[in-house]
């Protein structure tokens, strides 16, 4: 949805003529090609409905004009005042509009945000006012159509898909305008300094580069046919054969599985979550060290292992955290264990009990992220500068594209292949959570029932900006907060049982929550038994050795985490408690806590 100068003139004509009873007409009211241009964008963002040349406004686009009558009364300058650049609505509107929603219309936390809305007369006094409440609730009623024909097509192919700056885009700006309508491309908050695809236009641009041809148009009758289910007519299936989106024998050609995946996301299932990941400088430095300390200690794990690769044997703990602790001065013991937990909590390590002791290896995952790391962290909101942009309602804010640059996750216009991948891992794996003393204090000052601004949680830390910014950055990427931009951090249903959870541990603990303490609770869920009306999960004595399997952890540490999880009160006297079972009702939550998306193919070459 955008409302520029163009636009809130015939929006303003449009509501003249139906107080008169009567329709904007393309011919009896001389509308010029601009004019026409314009009407077209509001059609497809759907304020506009249209037929033969005669164009009337929808219930969304009524509430606009409304809400655009009553900010001219409250001080907005008219429309035929207003600079030509002037975005009135825009994505990034819409991004900050749904940011204040979040934090019950107190956006006064956020001063870009603040003054972005209230220059547009849809907030006051840091306050969001019911006409930005009405802008939301239009965008949410609006009907947005989608109509990709050959010219647009050809310019979908040729554009990076962002993040990147506007200048790297090949596009005039009547298309522009018309990607945006159709809710296909969106721009950073609060400033628009960056624009990204949305998911649906990132699967749409996909299905350009891998074959389909709009010889028809691609508009909503053909992306709703891809998902209708049931048997074809011929007359669609040549349609789709012809357009390069079936093959003769009625499989879905790679076009048009990326096809389908925009319809999915258009009509069925829009991305309701954004998932990320979060690795601190010292969390890089542990994983790129694996292959050193697999040469190092060689000699003691490769006996009777023939001609295996060093990599692929796993490392034994006690040496392998000496070696880390030799080669990094200045790591101390828990450095080490935060960063391991931290690798094990994305699976891209992971351990287990052998012989001699516990057992490190780096996973698929972390085989595959290893050569692609260079010597900095990754980002929280690097990540979801990438991953955000496949939501329905957000656009990811500079400084995240910002950071996404400086760590190497985008450039010129792309995802590089780290971007890629670390958006891969966010978006699948299955995290077992880690949460630090630390950061179980930031998440208590974030309520459960509305969002708060970075700001305002720093200043309950003074002194600890850098720090408490990191543990925000794991909660995030935990999945136990959320952030939007603008800096709007806020619980989710996982954090939500997390933070009740770990209410009843006693302060001084320096890793309450972690990957074995985790993998401990969900093996008494599955050997033990609830116990009815306690709220509990009993385990049975001689069930302890099957629970020591499934731990799969040695001696040492399967007793390291039993004693945690009692001192955290979460399992007492052989049973899972309450507070035990909200962990595990959270890690239940974290195995849904990824997307369905259909992987791109890099396109920028690096």
């Amino acid at each position: 949805m955008v409302i520029k100068k163009a636009h809130g003139l015939l929006l303003l004509r449009l509501g003249e003529k139906w107080e008169e009873g009567l329709s904007l007409e393309k011919v009896l009211d001389a509308l010029t090609g601009e004019e026409l241009e314009s009407l077209c964008q509001m059609n497809l963002a759907g304020l506009v409905e249209e037929e033969d040349g005669r164009f009337t406004l929808t219930y969304a686009g009524s509430l606009v004009l409304d809400t655009l009558k009553e900010a001219m009364d409250a001080g907005l300058p008219h429309p035929g005042e207003w600079n030509g650049g002037f975005r009135w609505v825009g994505s990034e509107v819409i991004s900050m509009l749904e940011v204040a929603r979040h934090a019950q219309g107190k956006v006064v936390g956020s001063l870009p945000v603040s003054q972005e809305l209230e220059r547009r007369f849809l907030a006051k006094d840091g306050t969001l006012l019911p006409l930005g409440e009405t802008i939301l609730e239009a965008y949410q009623q609006a009907d947005p159509r989608v109509f990709v024909g050959e010219a647009l097509a050809a310019s979908l192919r040729k554009s990076p898909p962002g993040p990147g700056r506007k200048s790297l885009l090949p596009l005039e700006d009547h298309h522009l305008l018309e990607l945006e309508s159709m809710r296909l491309l969106t721009y950073s908050l609060p400033y628009g300094n960056t624009y990204s695809f949305t998911g649906p236009g990132q699967q749409i641009r996909m299905a350009l580069l891998k074959g389909v041809s709009p010889i028809h148009p691609i508009d909503d009758a053909l992306l709703k046919l891809l998902i209708r289910g049931g048997d074809l007519g011929e007359e669609d299936v040549n349609r789709l054969m012809a357009m390069g989106i079936l093959n003769d024998g009625g499989v879905l050609l790679p076009g048009g599985v990326h096809l389908r995946k925009a319809a999915q996301l258009l009509y069925v299932s829009p991305v309701a979550i954004n998932p990320s990941v979060h690795l601190s400088v010292r969390d890089v430095e542990v994983l790129r060290l694996f292959p050193r300390a697999a040469s190092a200690l060689s000699g003691m794990i490769q006996r009777g292992r023939g001609d295996i690769e060093p990599l692929d044997c796993p490392l034994p703990a006690r040496e392998f955290k000496e070696f880390l602790a030799r080669t990094s001065p200045g790591m101390d013991a828990g450095e080490i264990s935060k960063a391991l937990y931290t690798l094990e909590s994305f699976k891209l390590v992971e351990s287990k009990g052998g012989e001699g002791g516990l057992l490190y290896s780096l996973t698929p995952l972390g085989k595959g992220l290893l050569p692609l790391l260079g010597d900095r962290g990754v980002s929280a909101r690097g990540v979801m500068a990438i991953t955000t942009t496949r939501m329905e309602h957000l656009s990811p804010g500079d400084s995240w594209c910002s950071a996404a640059e400086r760590e190497g996750l985008v450039g010129q216009g792309y995802p590089t292949r780290l971007g890629n991948q670390v958006a891969r891992i966010a978006s699948t794996v299955e995290r077992w959570p880690l949460v630090s003393g630390r950061d179980a204090r930031v998440l208590f000052v974030v309520p459960l029932w509305h969002g708060v601004f970075e700001e305002e949680i720093l200043a309950r830390f003074p002194g600890q900006e850098a720090e408490t910014k990191e543990a925000l950055e794991r909660l995030v990427a935990q999945g136990i907060l959320d952030l939007l931009p603008g800096g709007l951090y806020h619980v989710t249903r996982v954090g939500e049982k997390l933070k009740r959870a770990l209410a009843s541990v006693p302060p001084g603990l320096e890793f309450p929550l972690n990957p074995h303490v985790c993998r401990f609770l969900k093996a008494v869920e599955e050997v033990g038994e609830p116990m009815k009306g306690s709220g509990k999960i009993r385990l049975a004595p001689e069930k302890r050795k099957e629970l020591e399997r499934l731990v799969d952890l040695d001696p040492e540490a399967y007793r390291d985490a039993m004693v945690l999880a009692e001192q955290c009160r979460f399992f007492l006297k052989d049973a899972v408690t309450p507070a035990g079972v909200l962990v595990l009702e959270g890690l239940a939550l974290l195995r849904n806590f990824k997307i369905g998306w259909e992987e791109m193919e890099l396109q920028s070459g690096f």
